[in-house]
C-alpha cells in the first residue's frame, strides 16, 4: 500500500482516511487469518487422529476456536486425545516437537500408571482393550501436524487474506 501525501488539507485528510481504512482491513484480515489457521489446523489434527481412531478404536478429535480478535487456538482434550497425539506403550512419543509439555506425564507406561490405567502395560508390557491385546499405539501427531502447517503456511495465508 502506498499513500501519497501533499501538503494540503485535502491530501492530509485523504491520507488519514486511507490509513484508517487500512487499519480496519488489517484488523479484519488478522481475525480471518487466525480463524482460517485454527480451522484448517484442527482439520489436519482430526485427519491425523482419524488414522489412530480407526486402527485402535479411540475417539480423539480437535477443534479450532477464535478466542478473540487477536487469538485463536486448536484444542484437543481428553485421555484418548493424549493417546492419539503421543501414542501409547512401546511407541509413546514423549511430547517431542512441542515447546510446552502437556499437563500430564507422557512416557511409555504413563497412562498405565495413571488413575485411569489398569497397570497392565507397566506389569506385563502389554494391555487389553475391548478384548484385544496391545503393546503399542502409534502416535497420530495431530497437533504437531497442525503446528507444522501453521508455521509453514501461516505467512502465505495471511498475505492472501489481508488486503491493504
Amino acid at each position: 500500500m502506498t499513500i501519497n501525501l501533499k501538503l494540503s488539507n485535502d491530501s492530509i485528510n485523504t491520507a488519514i482516511a486511507d490509513l484508517q481504512s487500512a487499519m480496519i482491513n488489517l484488523m479484519l484480515g488478522i481475525q480471518d487469518t487466525l480463524e482460517i489457521l485454527a480451522t484448517d489446523g484442527a482439520e489436519i489434527a482430526r485427519a491425523n487422529y482419524d488414522t489412530v481412531n480407526s486402527e485402535y478404536g479411540t475417539n480423539a478429535t480437535a477443534a479450532g476456536l477464535l478466542v478473540d480478535d487477536h487469538t485463536s487456538k486448536i484444542i484437543s482434550i481428553g485421555m484418548e486425545n493424549l493417546i492419539a497425539e503421543f501414542g501409547a506403550g512401546d511407541s509413546t512419543d514423549p511430547a517431542s516437537g512441542f515447546e510446552n509439555a502437556p499437563n500430564t506425564p507422557v512416557y511409555a507406561g504413563s497412562f498405565s500408571e495413571s488413575e485411569y490405567g489398569h497397570q497392565q502395560y507397566v506389569k506385563y508390557g502389554f494391555w487389553y482393550h475391548d478384548g484385544k491385546g496391545y503393546r503399542l499405539i502409534n502416535p497420530g501427531h495431530g497437533l504437531l501436524a497442525a503446528k507444522s502447517y501453521i508455521m509453514s503456511d501461516g505467512a502465505r495465508i495471511a498475505s492472501e487474506v489481508i488486503k491493504l
